[in-house]
């Protein structure tokens, strides 16, 4: 007999035992044992917390990402919980899935929580934050745009390569505004700020001074 079971996310091994049970391990670090035999069937409680790790990864599905608003700090596993609940625990080794045994009186690990990430727009295969249309000259141009830009520099720059009218960038810079996100910006200034107070490596240095020899030409005596 065949029978279809269904996993909270990617198989990655198979195996077999002599009984003629299999195994499967997933990516969600868990090892699964499948079995056709009654007397080996696991207890109930084990198949209905299988059962709500499915329904969870099912909704996993659906997300671009896992909801911060969903993962809860560790020091939810110091307090007791509903029988049977489940929550998303920030881990080292990434957003994990517990769920309260009340015969142990003690969260136990179901495995990583394994979302779906979804793809960024792109433009000529650079990824961006935002992709929009700008109609030039009866064409349909995409303009890719991150939330850390600064629109006034990205419209006026789109306007330069293309050969539009900057006093027609107004239109440009309005249209990316509420794209733009101010923390990011800061954060990234800064993130550009901490790289330039860096020293220069050796082979920073040695490709620095090649290029400066390259462009002044013989030194001078």
């Amino acid at each position: 007999p065949r029978a279809l079971v269904a996993h909270p996310s990617s198989v990655w091994s198979v195996g077999s035992l002599p009984n003629g049970d299999l195994l499967s391990g997933s990516a969600d670090t868990n090892v699964r044992i499948w079995t056709l035999n009654p007397e080996r069937v696991a207890s109930k409680e084990v198949l209905q917390s299988h059962e709500d790790f499915l329904k969870l990864a099912l909704q996993a599905k659906g997300l671009d990402d896992i909801d911060e608003a969903q993962i809860s700090d560790a020091s939810v596993l110091t307090k007791p919980g509903a029988p049977g609940a489940i929550k998303i625990v920030r881990q080292p080794e990434g957003p994990t899935v517990f769920q309260y045994d009340a015969a142990k009186s003690e969260w136990v690990k179901v495995g990583l929580a394994v979302g779906k990430k979804q793809a960024k727009p792109n433009v000529n295969g650079v990824e961006y934050d935002f992709v929009t249309d700008v109609q030039v000259d009866k064409r349909s141009i995409k303009l890719g745009f991150n939330k850390w830009q600064d629109p006034v520099d990205v419209a006026r720059k789109f306007c330069v390569r293309y050969g539009i009218q900057v006093d027609e960038a107004n239109q440009i810079i309005q249209h990316l505004m509420p794209m733009a996100d101010p923390v990011a910006r800061q954060k990234y200034l800064m993130e550009q700020e901490e790289k330039r107070k860096q020293p220069f490596s050796l082979s920073q240095l040695t490709r620095y001074v090649a290029m400066s020899f390259q462009q002044s030409g013989n030194p001078q005596r």
